[in-house]
């Protein structure tokens, strides 16, 4: 059975919308499938008749998993074997309801008088005159209240009605059958630790997949219903892929969100890792330094005051000035989150000796790396570099890394996927294969520690970026997202998304664009990614 991460499931949620399937149908479904397993499954349990229905309550959040339920008390509302009207309760305050498609069906509610009653439990004390198990029907509860928001220790009112849940239904175990909607609220989704308290489910109904907390409930207790997401949304690079950024917290100090170091540039080439810098900033990194040759390194600190730019000796990178320079020192004092390693680097074997040993100095240390430009031309000499590398060619650098030829047209995209995917069970490592679609591919960190290979595609873009140095921006903006997020693979589809975008905008504005025009508009595609996401 697969099981999927909570994270990749909000990504899916806001992607599906992305593609064309919203939301609002996703919640109508998911609501659709757990009325639709209550009156085939949990329903035939009990004796019921036209006299004697069974009482449904519904215990529902203020996020998306309490609209999940109220869907459910809707559908079920039809249903002649259910008492009307349905107890339906939203744990919590209505002004809570921030999810635009979760209020709408709680006002649906609200005006359904006859088959359904709402009311508000704010407090504890709101729950604790509760009482289901005087009468002598039989009961169904429904809960919806935290779905896969939990973290650490509940908070009040919704403590109280987890407990209550469970109190009736240890009371009344053969009266009462309680149906958990995706997982069991009070259950971390991600890891299926309980901290505090958790719902004593009969069953669970896993909207999609089941998420990785659920990997040791009982087979015969989890139900996976199919809501309708396209399998286009979970392949596809999209504005939910944003939701892998937090918000610096307030006490946050300089380095915390993110420390970026680009080697790259030569007498020839200056302006490349300058792009890379300027994306990478762009995202919201705090620390950029460039490593550079000396003979371009005032050239690079004079452009920008943001950047922090160390000399390396001589007009080239040379092993010799690495191992001599501030690079070593600077390594062994304050490690980075992630090595940019490329832009503007030229191509002199000197210089790719030079990389080729960087590189296995990172991997023994451990730290994430980002490999563009000329620096993909040493790649073949390795056997493995490992999932801590994200390697970006486009078709003519991935020849030279595989021997593969990547067809193209629209037409071959399934073997340009199968293609990519051999590369990456060669070198274990995330591959960026840029081009009309991005092909993103790389292996995948389960559990139990073994390795799925994943990919995901982007079609975001336009044939104005063709101009010199989007390749860099593009290097820059995931080694800056890498940085800040510490996940190389959702990093890796969120940078190719916003750096399309962001070509498509620039392009939309200016007749003709170049790499900084790209660089210009990505805080606003940032911005209209989350808008994106709140809206959906």
């Amino acid at each position: 059975m697969r099981f999927m991460d909570p994270l990749e499931m909000a990504i899916v949620d806001v992607n599906s919308e992305w593609v064309g399937v919203s939301r609002k149908q996703l919640m109508e479904n998911a609501g659709s499938q757990v009325s639709s397993f209550i009156l085939d499954r949990v329903l035939p349990d009990f004796d019921v008749s036209s006299e004697k229905k069974v009482n449904v309550v519904v215990f529902s959040g203020t996020g998306g998993n309490g609209g999940d339920g109220f869907v459910a008390s809707r559908h079920l509302s039809s249903d002649s074997r259910v008492q009307k009207p349905i107890s339906v309760f939203l744990v919590g305050d209505e002004q809570r309801i921030r999810l635009r498609i979760t209020k709408e069906n709680w006002e649906t509610l609200k005006r359904m008088i006859f088959s359904i009653k709402v009311k508000t439990l704010k407090s504890s004390s709101d729950i604790e005159s509760l009482d289901f198990t005087k009468n002598s029907s039989p009961v169904i509860i429904i809960d919806a209240l935290l779905g896969t928001g939990v973290k650490g220790k509940l908070r009040e009112p919704t403590r109280s009605a987890i407990y209550k849940i469970n109190e009736w239904k240890k009371k009344e175990p053969r009266k009462i059958r309680v149906v958990s909607v995706d997982v069991p609220s009070g259950m971390n989704p991600a890891t299926g630790a309980i901290e505090d308290l958790a719902v004593e489910a009969d069953w669970i109904i896993a909207l999609h997949t089941p998420k990785k907390g659920l990997q040791r409930v009982p087979h015969e207790k989890l139900i996976t219903v199919d809501i309708g997401i396209p399998p286009d949304a979970e392949r596809a690079c999209g504005p939910g892929h944003v939701q892998i950024l937090s918000p610096r917290a307030p006490w946050s100090h300089k380095g915390d969100h993110g420390r970026l170091w680009i080697i790259g540039g030569s007498k020839l080439y200056s302006g490349a890792p300058i792009l890379s810098a300027m994306a990478a900033q762009q995202v919201g990194i705090d620390l950029v330094t460039i490593f550079a040759p000396e003979s371009v390194a005032s050239v690079i600190r004079s452009f920008s005051p943001n950047f922090i730019v160390h000399p390396l000796e001589g007009d080239m990178i040379t092993w010799e000035s690495i191992r001599k320079g501030i690079f070593v020192d600077q390594l062994s004092k304050k490690k980075p989150d992630v090595v940019l390693i490329g832009p503007g680097s030229g191509a002199d074997e000197d210089t790719l000796h030079a990389i080729q040993e960087l590189i296995m100095m990172l991997l023994k240390e451990g730290i994430p790396m980002i490999i563009d430009a000329d620096a993909l031309k040493v790649i073949n000499r390795f056997e493995k570099l490992g999932p801590q590398v994200v390697l970006t060619p486009h078709a003519g650098e991935f020849k030279l890394i595989t021997g593969d030829s990547l067809p193209s047209g629209d037409a071959f995209i399934s073997e340009r996927i199968a293609l990519v995917r051999k590369a990456v069970e060669r070198f274990n490592s995330i591959f960026i294969v840029k081009g009309r679609w991005d092909v993103i591919c790389g292996p995948i960190t389960s559990n139990g520690g073994t390795f799925h290979i994943e990919w995901r595609l982007n079609a975001t873009g336009t044939p104005a970026m063709t101009v010199g140095g989007t390749g860099d921006v593009l290097a820059g903006t995931v080694a800056g997202l890498t940085a800040l997020t510490k996940k190389l693979f959702h990093s890796a589809c969120l940078g190719t998304f916003l750096v399309g975008r962001s070509g498509e905008l620039a392009a939309s504005r200016k007749p003709i664009i170049k790499a900084t025009d790209v660089i210009e508009f990505l805080p606003e595609v940032l911005k209209d990614s989350w808008l994106f996401v709140k809206n959906s």
